[in-house]
């Protein structure tokens, strides 16, 4: 029985995951949710580009309604990456209620201020490339 899930969700596909997939307790899935499919009205090729790439990595695609895949698994914990999409958000509220689900943070892209709040995509920007083009501290060339 495994007793960790990581659910990868479409928005987390471009993660690094270190998980050792030929562990017993862990187990990666993708939930490929019909219903959530229409509402997040993805294009034909939107859809087929997940499904692509999903193919290519090392989980097991399962077929039916989130939370009724989730409740028949039989584990303790759900590991899911975080994102911002807020119907996803939505989805994790749901699944936190019917198991213990532990987030997973991506490193973020550039290293900046977190208490400010960004209205505008240049303010942002001013923020943001003071380091976006450094390596290790040294500017990129």
């Amino acid at each position: 029985m495994a007793e960790k899930i990581l659910l990868l969700h479409e928005k987390a596909l471009r993660y690094r995951f270190d998980f050792d997939q030929t562990s017993n307790d862990f187990k990666a899935i993708h939930i490929w949710d019909d219903a959530y499919y229409r509402m997040q009205r993805y294009s034909f090729k939107r859809l087929v580009f997940i499904y692509e790439t999903l193919l290519e990595l090392p989980l097991e695609i399962i077929h039916g309604n989130t939370l009724d895949v989730l409740k028949a698994q039989n584990v303790e914990q759900i590991v899911i990456p975080q994102t911002g999409d807020q119907a996803l958000t939505n989805l994790f509220k749901e699944i936190e209620k019917i198991k213990t689900v532990q987030y997973l943070s991506e490193t973020p892209f550039v290293p900046i201020d977190r208490t400010f709040q960004f209205k505008r995509f240049f303010k942002y920007w001013n923020q943001a490339k003071k380091t976006a083009f450094l390596n290790n501290g040294n500017l990129c060339a």
